[in-house]
């Protein structure tokens, strides 16, 4: 067990180092579609019109500007609470920028709940959501996740050993 948990753990890591990278190419992709339909990028102090708009640029900042990144996700949301990428955006934000000790997690998990009431079926989102319930030692919530996860896609073995680390740690 210590060696599967080892390897989750190494496995973790790298998928948190990846995420940013993926926002990143999100943002990029947004930025390109609105050049392409013949708009310019926003600028960072420009007041926006639409909640995609602030959404793109909030993917599109510098990863190390979570201020400014948070503040654009929050007016996409305020502008539309029905922004299922806003939310799973913020949500990452939350969890791997904000400590734990100010709410990362619990805050990941508030969004991430918004995200799957909007996008239920979306089985990545309810992975970062039981691993983010196991961070803050819920571990009852993250089996339940786990468990739903198992009933969607019975082919993951990682899910099975991930909610089996939650049983352990009960």
């Amino acid at each position: 067990i210590a060696r599967q948990l080892s390897a989750l753990k190494e496995e973790n890591e790298k998928l948190s180092v990846n995420t940013p990278e993926l926002l990143r190419l999100r943002g990029e992709v947004g930025m390109l579609r609105l050049q392409r339909k013949g708009g310019n990028a926003p600028s960072s102090k420009e007041l926006l019109s639409t909640a995609r708009e602030y959404y793109e640029r909030a993917m599109n900042s510098d990863d190390r500007d979570f201020e400014f990144q948070l503040d654009d996700l929050n007016k996409a949301i305020q502008m539309d609470p029905s922004f299922a990428e806003a939310y799973s955006a913020r949500a990452t934000l939350y969890a791997n920028k904000l400590p734990l000790s100010k709410g990362g997690h619990k805050m990941a998990v508030a969004d991430l709940t918004r995200y799957l009431e909007l996008q239920p079926d979306d089985l990545s989102q309810r992975f970062n959501r039981a691993i983010s319930f196991n961070q803050l030692g819920e571990n009852d919530s993250a089996i339940i996740d786990f468990t739903t996860l198992i009933q969607q896609d019975d082919d993951i073995p990682r899910f099975y050993l991930y909610r089996g680390m939650c049983y352990a740690q009960n």
